[in-house]
């Protein structure tokens, strides 16, 4: 090159101005820095390398009115009383093989397809309340109605031959 002190083909060290916000222009070698270039990436990458506001926050997350807490207990608000409400509940989450998240469900995705079906959800501990389940384990009953017979007809002949043998 002719003129080295004008072309730096290497980036700058830091990509960081005066003002603390990141400027990801400034990692690109000189000749690509064009005003095209540089409003490009103000667009789009400057945005995502901007350092993030942090604010410290002290406190529990959960049921406010559980066993283990006290009077003195600092909670976290959330942004809406539904989820202050149902803060830490249980869910539903079924992954493949590869870890890969397949179906996730909340305690609030529970309640909105109840609504949904036409329950009445104003209630949750009559909504959930029951003394029963149902279980299906997925048994063919003529299967089992087949075994049933061999199994007795077996139990029978070897009966007949016990009794037999001590006669």
């Amino acid at each position: 090159m002719a003129d080295s002190n004008t072309q730096n083909l290497l980036p700058r060290t830091t990509a960081v101005d005066d003002s603390n916000s990141a400027n990801v222009a400034g990692f690109l070698p000189t000749f690509y820095r064009t005003d095209s270039n540089k409003k490009f990436l103000q667009a789009t990458m400057t945005q995502l390398a901007q350092p993030g506001a942090v604010n410290k926050v002290s406190g529990y997350i959960g049921r406010v009115n559980s066993k283990a807490t006290s009077s003195s207990d600092v909670f976290v608000k959330a942004p809406s009383k539904i989820r202050q409400d149902y803060q830490l509940e249980p869910g539903f989450l079924i992954t493949d093989d590869l870890d890969n998240t397949t179906f996730l469900r909340d305690y609030q995705d529970y309640i909105n397809q109840l609504k949904v079906f036409g329950a009445d959800v104003t209630n949750h501990p009559r909504l959930n309340k029951q003394e029963f389940y149902s279980w299906n384990p997925h048994i063919i009953g003529t299967s089992l109605l087949i075994f049933k017979i061999i199994i007795g007809y077996q139990m029978v002949r070897i009966l007949l031959q016990l009794v037999q043998k001590y006669k």
